[in-house]
């Protein structure tokens, strides 16, 4: 025991019973990079400990709890946007469905428009001139009711079917009935420049249709008929057959 003491060396009963030298506890020091401060992670070690033992603190986590105020709101505000776009859906469904019921009802007028309950020719005659004199004409037509329409005339060739001149679409308002309240009656007598009149034939008539043989067809429209957004109508049929014979 003098012979130690005398060297320095620390006695023998501050060693543990192991024969390890005991040190004093040092924190390990967190890695980093060089010339780096290491991060402090004692709360989220602490809040890892404390999860594995089930007792977390969010607020430690950066995470705060919502109060029930604010889970009322977000409620609200879910259950308004339901009703939003439950009723968007509706309006959908049904705009969808009374756009279906008006095609359909647009369909059944259609399908039960005829022209000839408006109007009806059963017969035009154009007869045979000399050039150079008007050109009368014999029309059988009945009118049955008021309506807004109109017409169409073309003058044809006869040989080869070329238009000669076509009035185009005049707008005409039919009425059963006269001032008089007599049925209408054509003009007498009845002339193809007054049944034609209109577009191009207007003024070849006017200078006079040249000799040969023509064709003159007749077309009725009903300017706006129920479940239509455009003129309907119809040509009568047979076409007149006329000659112009040159002046001796």
């Amino acid at each position: 025991m003098a012979i130690e003491a005398s060297r320095g060396k620390a006695p023998r009963s501050a060693k543990a019973d192991h024969g390890f030298e005991r040190r004093p506890d040092r924190a390990r020091p967190e890695r980093g990079r060089p010339g780096e401060e290491a991060p402090d992670l004692g709360h989220w070690r602490a809040g890892l400990c404390r999860h594995g033992n089930g007792d977390v603190h969010l607020e430690q986590m950066g995470v705060r709890a919502m109060s029930a105020d604010h889970l009322k709101a977000i409620f609200r505000v879910l259950v308004a946007l339901f009703v939003v776009l439950t009723g968007i859906a509706a309006y959908i469904g049904v705009s969808a469905f009374q756009q279906g019921q008006r095609d359909r009802e647009a369909e059944a007028l259609r399908d039960a428009f005829d022209i000839r309950d408006y109007i009806e020719v059963t017969a035009v005659k154009v007869h045979d001139t000399i050039e150079g004199h008007p050109i009368e004409m014999d029309v059988a037509r009945i009118l049955k009711r008021n309506f807004p329409g109109a017409y169409r005339v073309t003058i044809r060739q006869a040989d080869g079917g070329t238009a000669v001149c076509s009035t185009g679409l005049i707008e005409w308002d039919y009425a059963a009935l006269d001032q008089n309240g007599e049925p209408t009656q054509l003009p007498d007598p009845l002339l193809l420049s007054w049944w034609a009149w209109g577009g191009s034939c207007t003024d070849i008539q006017r200078r006079g249709l040249p000799p040969g043989q023509y064709t003159a067809e007749t077309c009725h429209f009903h300017r706006s008929p129920p479940g239509y957004s455009e003129p309907v109508g119809m040509c009568w049929r047979p076409v007149a057959l006329f000659t112009i014979f040159p002046a001796t």
